[in-house]
């Protein structure tokens, strides 16, 4: 029994087992792992989950990074019974198999599928719940290791400075940037838990990366096509930090002439909080838009945007999809009910 569950052995003494033990008993199958026990007692792989040969026929594509991209997007676009998708999954178990089954010359492809396809892979679906991370953070997570096993900074970052420099998804990369930077202190109130040399990559190292993905932001916004992009919010901030506030809030003032472009720049800082009251079953979902941040890029007041976004409800244009109506209807809601940082409503 102490075999099965070395855990339960170690109560009466002898080797102890910590969290990280959690991972190589999943990539091994062992039924003391939490995600493995109930599958001895069924007769089938569960609907919607990753066998062990999928999980390396699919590795094995790694080498190839349009190869890997294209069935990241085919596990994306698959759902699960309980509505998530199947690269959730993947991306999950994926980093069971980066300290000893992932080659280090397929490390830069793997980087290059998740820079080229990452922004179609980041699911609202996948980051459902209080303390769930989205497909953006696992990807990064992974990025993150497989750097890792890179023995230099300068290594790291030639790898990377090749990988941005061939890639687009702008949102996956500004949320990799900023990762690095609270590496150094930046984007964050707390100091650098490790010295300098001990980081993913230099300081001088981060601020090449940054200029590179600044100079790709700044293309797209030339075309007028930033705001397609699904981390919209954040590359205005990336674009105001690493450029000018000027340059962002020129951009916001050209595409809110517009009503579809007022929907998208609101959808662009919609956001999710998650509260689970004493009287609550179940966890209650929150949306929200900051109004600091809309006040931030767009010099146009606020009473007067309601007064647009009211209008626009009003007349329900063919353009109109549920997206943009959520995002109307949650800014007129934070406008007309003021709420604090922690969704609660103000008191008078």
């Amino acid at each position: 029994m102490g075999r099965l569950f070395p855990r339960w052995a170690s109560v009466y003494g002898g080797v102890s087992y910590g969290s990280d033990w959690l991972s190589q008993w999943r990539k091994e199958k062992r039924i003391c792992s939490p995600d493995m026990f109930d599958r001895y007692f069924r007769l089938a792989i569960p609907l919607g989950d990753i066998s062990a040969a999928e999980m390396r026929a699919i590795l094995d594509l790694a080498g190839d990074a349009d190869a890997f991209g294209a069935e990241l997007i085919r596990l994306a676009n698959e759902h699960r019974p309980d509505t998530t998708t199947r690269l959730r999954i993947f991306l999950e178990l994926m980093e069971d198999y980066i300290q000893e089954d992932i080659p280090a010359h397929h490390f830069e492809s793997i980087l290059k599928a998740f820079f080229t396809v990452g922004d179609q892979l980041i699911k609202e679906e996948d980051s459902q719940g209080m303390f769930i991370f989205g497909n953006d953070t696992r990807m990064v997570r992974i990025s993150y290791q497989l750097l890792k096993r890179l023995p230099s900074q300068q290594e790291r970052f030639e790898m990377l400075r090749r990988v941005f420099a061939e890639t687009k998804a702008l949102g996956l990369m500004s949320g990799f940037l900023v990762s690095l930077g609270q590496e150094h202190g930046k984007y964050t109130d707390s100091k650098p838990r490790e010295s300098e040399d001990k980081r993913i990559i230099g300081s001088d190292h981060v601020s090449k990366l940054e200029a590179l993905a600044l100079e790709k932001i700044r293309d797209v916004a030339k075309q007028k096509l930033l705001h397609n992009f699904p981390e919209f919010g954040h590359l205005l901030y990336h674009l105001s930090d690493l450029g000018s506030e000027e340059e962002a809030q020129d951009y916001v003032a050209d595409l809110i002439e517009n009503d579809e472009g007022l929907c998208d720049y609101l959808v662009g800082f919609l956001s999710t909080t998650y509260s689970h009251g004493l009287e609550d079953r179940v966890q209650r979902k929150n949306w929200r838009i900051r109004l600091e941040s809309i006040k931030k890029f767009s010099t146009i007041d606020l009473e007067k945007l309601l007064d647009r976004c009211r209008e626009i409800l009003r007349q329900s244009p063919e353009w109109m999809d549920d997206r943009r109506r959520l995002a109307l209807n949650i800014f007129i809601d934070e406008m007309t009910n003021p709420k604090d940082e922690w969704g609660r409503q103000k008191k008078d």
